[in-house]
This record gives structure tokens, sequence and C-alpha cells, in this order.
């Protein structure tokens, strides 16, 4: 005979709220590899890349100063929207060398440049590849790759817990309600990703996108009401569990991690 023990929260009814507490801190990894698009986000020559330089800003117009061996490398470009085809120019200490935009970004609104024949001496390659963050070399189709794998660990990941907790049998949690409304304000998780991700003057420009993820969020308020119902820890009742949790966590964290992947600048 199947008995039902007392309710607690517990880690299977908290389950709906860890999954934005956890893409929440995907959005805070995701900072430092943001584009961002007030300023030069990569510099590109045939030895080295130089990602988010140095810049003085002169209106929408920056300069970027980036020392290489014993001379600077300068970088002069004009980041507004509607520049876009207005080039840019480029100086090894006195002597000019050629620069053209990089189109090879996913947004083509993200600055960069490519610096064709620009050549250094390879310890001064070396040295500049050195001083490169850590993430310098994941780029849209590996920032892709990372976020699929973020979103295929959490949903096998919440359908694994979910079944196996749904074994023991509880009583409905007479807090139910009152946690649904706390997860329904997951949506504020992919806003809180374009505010960290987005210079401010394109946050408005960026709202639209959030569509995407309160739509998704219905899936997620109805996994969270049935997780504070009874639960008998029949097999029937453990599969409906897991499946809930898989199609809400894959559902609502590939329309949050696309909003945050587009916020980056990346990607497009």
């Amino acid at each position: 005979m199947t008995t039902t023990t007392r309710s607690s929260p517990g880690l299977l009814r908290s389950l709906p709220l860890l999954v934005p507490g956890l893409l929440l801190l995907v959005a805070i990894a995701l900072i430092p590899v943001s584009a961002g698009g007030d300023s030069l986000y990569r510099v590109t020559t045939p030895q080295f890349t130089v990602m988010k330089p140095d810049c003085a800003e002169d209106g929408t117009v920056v300069t970027c100063a980036m020392p290489v061996g014993d001379k600077t490398l300068t970088v002069v470009i004009d980041v507004d929207r509607a520049q876009l085809n207005s080039g840019c120019t480029a100086t090894y200490g006195s002597r000019p060398t050629a620069c053209t935009r990089d189109r090879t970004l996913g947004n083509v609104f993200t600055p960069a440049v490519v610096l064709d024949g620009f050549t250094v001496s390879d310890e001064a390659a070396e040295a500049v590849r050195a001083g490169q963050p850590w993430w310098s070399g994941i780029g849209e189709s590996g920032l892709t790759r990372g976020l699929f794998g973020v979103l295929v660990g959490m949903s096998l990941a919440a359908a694994l817990v979910s079944w196996l907790l749904s074994k023991r049998p509880r009583a409905a949690d007479p807090n139910g309600a009152r946690t649904t409304v706390t997860t329904a304000a997951a949506v504020l998780v992919p806003f809180a990703g374009i505010v960290l991700l987005v210079p401010p003057d394109q946050v408005a420009d960026k709202l639209p996108m959030l569509l995407l993820p309160c739509f998704a969020l219905t899936l997620v308020l109805p996994w969270q009401l049935l997780v504070h119902r009874a639960i008998s820890g029949k097999i029937g009742s453990r599969l409906g569990l897991t499946a809930a949790a898989l199609v809400a966590t894959a559902v609502y964290g590939s329309a949050t991690l696309l909003v945050l992947s587009l916020a980056t600048g990346l990607v497009d």
C-alpha cells in the first residue's frame, strides 16, 4: 500500500525555480564574451587576434591602441550602425596598414576589423596572443555549441532528478500557489540578461525578444503547479513529472538561451 508522507518543498519542488536561476548564472558568465556594440570588439591579423582592445571614444568614433612589439597598433573606426560601410583606418607606429570591416561575425553590426597585410615578428605576435582572455577563441560557433550543451545538460538533469526524487510519495504542498507566482518572475531572467549584455542605448531595441521566453514560461508554470500536487510515487506519476521537467526545461531554456546569445552581439 502506498502511503503519503508530510510534504516539504525539497529539491523536486524547487526545480522549476532552479532552472531560471541557472540561466541567470549563464547570463552573468556571458558578460566578458559579449561584444557590446559601443566599441571595437575584435581586431584580426594573420598572426593574432585582439579582443576588446582599449579604446578612446569621440562620439561614435573610437580610437583603439594596442601595443605590439616595440610599437603601437592603432585602429580608428566609427561604431555607429548607420556607418556600417564606412570602413576603418589603421597605423603601426607611423606606418599605415590596410584595414577592412570584419564581416565574418554572425551579427554584422558588431564592430570588428581585419588587418590582412599586417605582420610582425613571431615573438611579438606570441606576446599579443598570450595576453588575450581565455574566451578569445570561442567565436559564434563555439558560443552556439556551448549554449546548446548547457541546454541539453539542464534538460537531462531536470528529467533525471525529477524521476529519482518522485519515487517517494508526498502530500500536496499548501504553498504551491505562492511558489508558482514566484516562478512567474522567472521572465525577469532574460530581461536581466539583456540589461547585462547589451549597451544601455540598445536595451530598448532588444526588448521585443522577451516575447519568446515569456511565451515559453507558460510551460514552466504548469510544471511548477504539477510538482506541488500530491505525488503518489507510482510509475505513471513519475513519468509525468519527468516528462514535464524535460519539456519545460528544454523549451524555456532554449528560448532564454536564444535571447542571451542574440544579446551577446555574436549571433544574429
